[in-house]
């Protein structure tokens, strides 16, 4: 099993720290992957920290007494697995797609024509699906949430600026970052803030 490290840009909200791991086992990848990033985030030793599994919900982070509380965002795919920690006052989360797997006629089942049109200059659809499912793990959405009750909102570079619920009335800010950290592997971490974009 191979680990790596990334501080994320300094300039998002929370100064996320992304762990990658790849080998074998990408459930086991992605319990590591969130240890690795906690310790590292929070600056703990690693033997300290307990992330537990909670299906279809974030998982939750056991820290030291008297330690800030973390969040931390996972996924995997295939052989890999990513984790992205934060402090817990910040909105993250992280998907990894393998490139090509989103085929065209599944757009309209995730995105609006808006988001297709401000979204899609030169993304592949499965970066945007990656997009869509980091942006809706950060905002701790359930299944009572469709993909498509989510928007994304793009700015004029075609880089995401914000995320709206409508049905809510809810509004985020929202920075992403958008990689291929392994071979015909998409990566997406989005980190949210409440206001508009």
């Amino acid at each position: 099993m191979q680990v790596t490290l990334d501080r994320l840009d300094a300039a998002l909200p929370g100064g996320p720290v992304l762990a990658l791991v790849s080998g074998p086992d990408a459930r086991r990848g992605a319990r590591v992957a969130a240890r690795v990033a906690v310790a590292c985030a929070a600056g703990v030793p690693l033997a300290s920290i307990r992330v537990g599994h909670c299906e279809g919900r974030a998982p939750e982070v056991d820290l030291p007494a008297g330690s800030e509380p973390f969040r931390v965002s996972v996924s995997h795919r295939g052989a890999f697995a990513a984790a992205v920690a934060v402090p817990a006052r910040i909105r993250v989360g992280v998907d990894l797609e393998l490139e090509g797997a989103v085929p065209p006629e599944s757009a309209r089942h995730f995105l609006d024509r808006q988001e297709q049109a401000e979204g899609r200059p030169d993304r592949d659809l499965t970066c945007l699906w990656a997009l869509k499912e980091a942006a809706w793990k950060a905002l701790l959405l359930d299944a009572a949430t469709p993909f498509h009750a989510l928007r994304l909102r793009f700015d004029g570079r075609a880089a995401l600026c914000g995320l709206e619920i409508p049905s809510r009335g809810r509004a985020y800010r929202a920075h992403a970052v958008e990689r291929q950290p392994f071979a015909g592997v998409v990566l997406a971490v989005v980190v949210a803030t409440p206001g508009g974009a």
